[in-house]
C-alpha cells in the first residue's frame, strides 16, 4: 500500500503504425521482460502474415478476432 494515497490507473496511448489501443495492450502483454522492441515485431509481422493470408485490412481481422475470444457475459437478475 503506497504511502501517498491510491495509485491513479495510467492510460494506454495507441500504438505507433495502426493508432489502436486494444492493440498496444496486446503488445504489451506480449512483452516478455521489458523488450518492446522485439514484442512489436514479432506482433507486426505476424500481422503482415495476416493481412496477405486473409486479403483483409490486418487490424479488422484483429479486432474481430479479439471480439470472438471474449467471453460473451449474460447478466441473470436473481433476487436477494
Amino acid at each position: 500500500m503506497p504511502r501517498k494515497g491510491p495509485v491513479r490507473p495510467r492510460k494506454v496511448t495507441p500504438d505507433p503504425v495502426y493508432n489502436n489501443q486494444l492493440a498496444q495492450r496486446f503488445i504489451n502483454r506480449l512483452m516478455i521482460d521489458g523488450k518492446k522492441g522485439c514484442a512489436e515485431r514479432i506482433f507486426y509481422r505476424a500481422l503482415e502474415i495476416v493481412e496477405a493470408r486473409a486479403k483483409a485490412p490486418a487490424i479488422e481481422v484483429f479486432n474481430k478476432a479479439v471480439t470472438n475470444c471474449m467471453p460473451q457475459v449474460e447478466e441473470i437478475g436473481r433476487a436477494h
